[in-house]
C-alpha cells in the first residue's frame, strides 16, 4: 500500500468537505442575517387596498413566507408557490385584473398571468406534494376572505 498517496486523497478529500461546510455555514449566516433584518424591519405592504392587504396576510400565515418576498424579486420555489398563491387567489376568489394584482405585486400582468396558470396546474393535476396543503389553507382562506367580505359591506351599508 502506497501510504503517501492514500494520504494525498485522504487529504483532499478532507479538504473538499471542508470547503463544502464552509460554503454551507456562509449560506445559513447570510439567511439568519436576512431573517433578522426582516424582524427589525418589517415590511409594510400598500394599504391602497385592503382586500389585497389582508389576502396578503392570509398567505403569509399559510405558506410562512415573508410579505416582501411575495412582493420583492426572490425566485425560490416556495416563494414563488407563495406568491401563485396569492395571485391565484386574487383572480379567482377576488375577481379581479392581472394588472390590479400584477400592480400590487410590482408584477407585469404576463407574469400574473403564468403564476395564475402554473398553481391551477398544481391544483388539478396534484403534481405538487405541497398540493395538499395548499387546498387546506385554500379553504381557510375563503372562510376568512368571506367574513372579511362580509365586514366590509356591513358597514359601507351603515355608512350609507
Amino acid at each position: 500500500m502506497n501510504y503517501q498517496y492514500e494520504y494525498i486523497r485522504l487529504k483532499a478529500r478532507c479538504s473538499n468537505r471542508e470547503r463544502i461546510l464552509n460554503d454551507r455555514i456562509n449560506k445559513l449566516k447570510a439567511e439568519i442575517y436576512d431573517l433578522t433584518q426582516k424582524i427589525n424591519n418589517p415590511y409594510n405592504a400598500p394599504r391602497y387596498d385592503m382586500q389585497f392587504v389582508k389576502l396578503l396576510d392570509i398567505v403569509t400565515k399559510v405558506t410562512n413566507v415573508f410579505s416582501e418576498d411575495i412582493m420583492g424579486r426572490k425566485r425560490d420555489r416556495h416563494i414563488i408557490v407563495g406568491r401563485a398563491l396569492f395571485c391565484y387567489i386574487a383572480r379567482e376568489h377576488l375577481k379581479r385584473t392581472y394588472t390590479d394584482i400584477g400592480r400590487y405585486i410590482n408584477r407585469d400582468h404576463s407574469t400574473v398571468i403564468n403564476l395564475c396558470k402554473n398553481y391551477t396546474n398544481y391544483i388539478e393535476l396534484k403534481y405538487q406534494p405541497e398540493e395538499s396543503f395548499y387546498s387546506q389553507a385554500m379553504n381557510h382562506i375563503e372562510h376568512d376572505l368571506r367574513t372579511y367580505v362580509e365586514e366590509v359591506e356591513r358597514i359601507s351599508t351603515h355608512l350609507s
